[in-house]
């Protein structure tokens, strides 16, 4: 199931969540945090909750159309990936592009670009299983 929610949505589906532990869910865009307006709370909170739950996966994409779409820079995507990978770890995390809608913001080099510095220090494993393995895995592409 994908979750495409704002983060008012997120107590909500927290609840859709608990009621259907036999199904496996996907939150999108990491549950469009507002990054333009550099905001965590409750996010993070709800973020780190839904990851409690193993049935529970995030798609990292939408940061940049999230952000201010003009003047984005990288570094304003490490408090929600930081928390993001914290939450979740290497193995519940799948790369997105959000392709064709991330257009507003940027093109689909910069963005590859930007997750690839962003997780410049993993290992060859956990860097594989994030723009690969993961969404053969919840996607059952295998």
């Amino acid at each position: 199931f994908e979750i495409t929610i704002a983060p008012i949505h997120m107590p909500n589906t927290l609840e859709l969540i608990r009621r259907c532990p036999g199904v496996s869910f996907i939150l999108d865009h990491l549950g469009n945090p507002d990054i333009a307006g550099s905001v965590l709370e409750p996010w993070a909170t709800h973020l780190r909750e839904m990851a409690s739950f193993e049935n529970v996966w995030c798609k990292v994409s939408g940061l940049a159309t999230n952000a201010n779409l003009e003047s984005w820079k990288r570094e304003d995507f490490v408090p929600y990936l930081d928390t993001v990978f914290e939450a979740f770890g290497t193995h519940r995390v799948v790369y997105a592009s959000d392709w064709p809608h991330a257009l507003r913001a940027t093109d689909y080099v910069r963005w590859f670009e930007t997750l690839d510095w962003a997780t410049r220090a993993w290992d060859e494993a956990s860097r594989r299983r994030l723009f690969h393995d993961n969404a053969v895995q919840f996607y059952r592409l295998g």
